[in-house]
């Protein structure tokens, strides 16, 4: 008998339970449930709820660390489905302790139709486990840099403080992401850095915060190799006349240079060079001269050559002044006094002396 009772009691409460889950149906959405762990975020739910019970107020609640919105209560009609925001708030114990799917059980209670209970699933994870970063190559012709920003889960971050630093950039920017969001950052890169770096992977160093969350990660960035050797030529002066003639290494690779000047065999002997020649090559009547270097990334040959035309220019003066001079003092006439008297000859005709 009394094994009856306990099995008639126990049909009961079964039935009471069923009774009182059919007072309200709940259809949960998942809005972006992932709780970033050490943040504010709150895990986001639309809940779908029909009141099969008399019309009541209803409020939303847990019994365990998790604060749940909308606080205080709504109101429900009968046979009305209705549209209801929810949100949960784990408490800061939760949040710093635990990681992966925390599942929960929350009630929903009304004066006239009572409890009604169900559970939720939220995940707790690392910002670092959230927030993606990555980095495109750059080569020297570059202006720019670009880092992808990826929330890799379902859920909204607010206000993120994303810093990164390398030797070719330094960012601090803010952020907000959607769910799954991800956002292309460009950044200026320091031009002067990248004329003295040798082609390569190189460090990213970066620092992510959202509220009280933090996270550093270090990523790889390629700087591709790029070659190419400008060349600039300038000349001045007549009379000395200086030529500069510079190769610069504008790529990111260690780079031949090779510069050339003739010169023939008179001009040779008035012209002076820095630095010296590697090589001196005759052909003909012209002289040949090379400089080479092999130029680091940045790094500059620059061969200055002064000829100085002073004193050809004063041989060349005083030879045309000897010209002249000769041929004026060959046009000059000249005069030769003479002096003439009258005589007479034997056959006794006058006639002139000179």
């Amino acid at each position: 008998m009394k094994k009856v009772w306990v099995a008639f009691l126990f049909s009961i409460v079964i039935l009471s339970s069923i009774a009182m889950a059919e007072i309200l149906e709940i259809e949960k959405t998942d809005k972006g449930s992932v709780i970033i762990a050490n943040s504010n975020n709150p895990a986001n739910f639309e809940f779908i709820i029909t009141n099969n019970g008399q019309p009541d107020n209803f409020e939303i609640y847990t019994l365990i660390g998790i604060t749940m919105t909308p606080r205080g209560t709504f109101k429900l009609e009968t046979g009305i489905p209705t549209k209801v925001q929810v949100q949960a708030y784990p408490n800061k114990d939760i949040r710093s302790k635990f990681r992966g799917i925390y599942i929960f059980e929350y009630e929903i209670r009304g004066p006239i139709n009572g409890i009604t209970k169900d559970k939720l699933a939220i995940k707790i994870l690392d910002l670092s486990d959230v927030v993606q970063v990555t980095s495109k190559s750059i080569k020297p012709s570059d202006d720019f840099a670009t880092l992808k920003i990826k929330n890799t889960e379902n859920t909204q971050i607010s206000n993120l403080q994303v810093a990164a630093k390398s030797k070719f950039f330094d960012l601090d920017k803010i952020l907000s992401l959607k769910q799954y969001e991800e956002v292309n950052v460009t950044i200026p890169l320091i031009k002067e850095n990248m004329q003295r770096t040798l082609a390569g992977q190189y460090d990213v160093q970066v620092e992510l915060k959202a509220d009280d969350a933090k996270s550093s990660l270090t990523i790889p960035i390629n700087y591709l190799e790029q070659s190419g050797v400008a060349v600039s030529t300038t000349s001045s002066g007549l009379i000395i006349s200086k030529k500069v003639i510079e190769k610069k290494n504008e790529g990111n690779i260690v780079a031949s240079a090779q510069v050339e000047s003739k010169k023939n065999i008179l001009t040779r002997l008035f012209a002076v060079s820095s630095p010296n020649p590697d090589q001196v090559q005759k052909q003909g009547l012209l002289v040949n001269y090379v400089w080479r270097k092999d130029l680091s990334p940045g790094e500059v040959l620059r061969v200055e050559i002064t000829t100085n035309y002073t004193v050809p220019f004063i041989l060349i003066i005083a030879a045309i002044l000897i010209v002249l001079g000769v041929r004026v003092y060959g046009w000059t006439p000249v005069a030769v006094p003479k002096r003439a008297s009258l005589v007479k000859t034997k056959g006794g005709e006058t006639a002139f002396k000179i």
